[in-house]
C-alpha cells in the first residue's frame, strides 16, 4: 500500500518548545526548517507510550540501546528511527541513517540522519545521542 502525504501545511510555523513569550505573543519557529527539525529532534528523544494522547509518537531507542553494535543492529535501528519518522513527521523524506559507537561514551550511539524536506529540494542532517 502506497502511503500519501499531505504536505500542505509546510510553510506554517510552529510552537518552539519550552513554550516563551514576549512582547508579541508565544514565540514561534523561526521557519518551518527549524520546526521541522525540533519536531525530529523531540521524536528521536520521546519513547513511545510517554505522550498519552499520541501512544505510538516516540523512537523506540530502549529495545536496541544494550545490544553489541553490528551491522545487524545497525539496520535495526535504521529501520527503528525510519518508521518513527514515517509515522510522526509526514514533511520528512529519509534518505539515510547513520549509526556508530559514540566517541567518548561506550553506553551512547550516535545516529546521523539525513532527510529531504517533502515538497522542496531541500537536505539537511541532524544527529542524536542515544544513551542509557
Amino acid at each position: 500500500m502506497s502511503e500519501i502525504r499531505d504536505v500542505r501545511f509546510v510553510g506554517k510555523r510552529g510552537w518552539v518548545f519550552p513554550v516563551s513569550f514576549d512582547s508579541d505573543g508565544p514565540k514561534m519557529a523561526d521557519t518551518d526548517l527549524t520546526d521541522i527539525e525540533q519536531n525530529l529532534r523531540h521524536l528521536m528523544e520521546t519513547l513511545p507510550g510517554e505522550r498519552i494522547m499520541r501512544p505510538q509518537f516516540g523512537c523506540d531507542w530502549l529495545s536496541v540501546l544494550f545490544k553489541n553494535l553490528n551491522d545487524d543492529l545497525r539496520a535495526e535501528i535504521k529501520t527503528i528511527v525510519t518508521d518513527a519518522i514515517l509515522r510522526n513527521e509526514p514533511r520528512v523524506i529519509v534518505q539515510d541513517v547513520i549509526v556508530t559507537q559514540h566517541a567518548d561514551r561506550i553506553d551512547a550511539l550516535r545516529v546521523g540522519i539525513s532527510y529531504r524536506v517533502a515538497g522542496r529540494d531541500v537536505v539537511k542532517q541532524i544527529s542524536f545521542t542515544a544513551q542509557a
